[in-house]
């Protein structure tokens, strides 16, 4: 089960004193965090494994992809990917979006702020006002 592998996962981060875990699909494609969707930006794309990849079909995900002011790229790619990235997230409902800062064991870092995932954030909660002031009128 999803779920399980996930909370494995986690469980296997923890003892490495990481807070998240990176997924891989079957056949070693990037497919998402143990927690969340998993998004990166380079050369002013943004990146997100495809669906095919075994990932959440998250909402957050979607909203993202809908309001991204950038072009939203769907993938099949290798881990090593991201080595390329000037800023790399995570996003579920709960966080909306989630800096990635470090990977390891590969040690690339990402910065814990970016324009990016400030432009993000802005848009995703003003998305989520304007939706609850529909639902107020409705």
């Amino acid at each position: 089960a999803q779920g399980l592998g996930n909370t494995l996962a986690l469980l296997e981060a923890d003892e490495h004193q990481c807070n998240e875990a990176l997924m891989l699909s079957h056949d070693g494609k990037l497919s998402e965090a143990a927690s969340g969707n998993v998004f990166w930006f380079h050369s002013r794309t943004l990146f997100t494994p495809a669906l095919t990849s075994d990932c959440l079909a998250g909402t957050t995900r979607a909203t993202v992809m809908r309001l991204s002011p950038y072009p939203v790229e769907e993938c099949l790619v290798a881990p090593d990917e991201l080595s390329r990235a000037e800023c790399v997230f995570l996003t579920n409902c709960n966080w909306l979006i989630l800096p990635v800062t470090s990977l390891n064991p590969q040690g690339w870092n990402w910065p814990a702020t970016h324009a990016v995932m400030s432009e993000l954030t802005n848009l995703l909660k003003a998305d989520i006002k304007q939706y609850n002031e529909q639902q107020r009128h409705a």
